[in-house]
């Protein structure tokens, strides 16, 4: 279980973002995370992946944690687009065997992998990543606006394959601003408010 105790984070100069966010997510579940824009959605998932301070605590399993035990997909990403995609794959591979076949998904998901990626579109791009995090195995995925520039049928490919990785230990949380996305993925919400 990921527990979020007492946490307060606030950007300088700021108000404060979170006081005293306590809550559980529960391991083999998916998370949305919701809110108004500028609620800290964002944040509460980089607070997650230790790249910001904040007061508090947060433990996975009652115990401290590093990075190796998350993967992040931000909105805003960067991919060296002088690789193939299937050389930007082995970037993640690490030795580690992924659950399912990537190679199956970038096909379902038409992301040319012989391509070099600065052919490919916003969307392939996405996906390529995407598939990317979703390999790693991690106990915790944090997926923001994992949707965003990916169409309809390459979202119905990654939906399952998300509630696959919970249902194999992962806990993941997700941020999206489309509520019938998050109700068909999630199996609960944390709403944000801003204070």
């Amino acid at each position: 279980m990921l527990e979020l105790d007492k946490v307060n984070f606030k950007y300088s100069n700021k108000n404060s973002l979170f006081n005293n966010l306590t809550y559980v997510f529960e391991v083999g579940k998916v998370y949305g995370i919701s809110g108004m824009n500028g609620s800290g959605k964002t944040t509460l998932l980089r607070c997650i992946n230790k790249d910001l301070r904040f007061n508090g605590s947060i433990t996975l399993n009652g115990r401290n944690y590093t990075q190796s035990d998350t993967a992040f997909l931000p909105t805003d990403f960067f991919v060296y687009e002088e690789l193939l995609g299937s050389e930007f794959y082995r970037l993640f591979e690490n030795g580690t065997k992924s659950f399912f076949n990537f190679k199956e998904y970038a096909d379902q998901l038409q992301i040319p992998l012989s391509n070099t990626i600065d052919t490919y579109s916003a969307g392939q791009k996405k996906k390529l990543l995407a598939l990317c995090i979703l390999s790693l195995s991690r106990k915790i995925l944090l997926l923001d606006e994992p949707f965003n520039a990916i169409d309809k049928e390459s979202v119905n490919i990654l939906l399952p394959l998300i509630q696959e990785c919970a249902n194999k230990g992962a806990i993941v949380l997700v941020t999206q601003h489309n509520d019938v996305l998050l109700k068909a993925l999630c199996n609960d919400e944390l709403v944000l408010k801003k204070i």
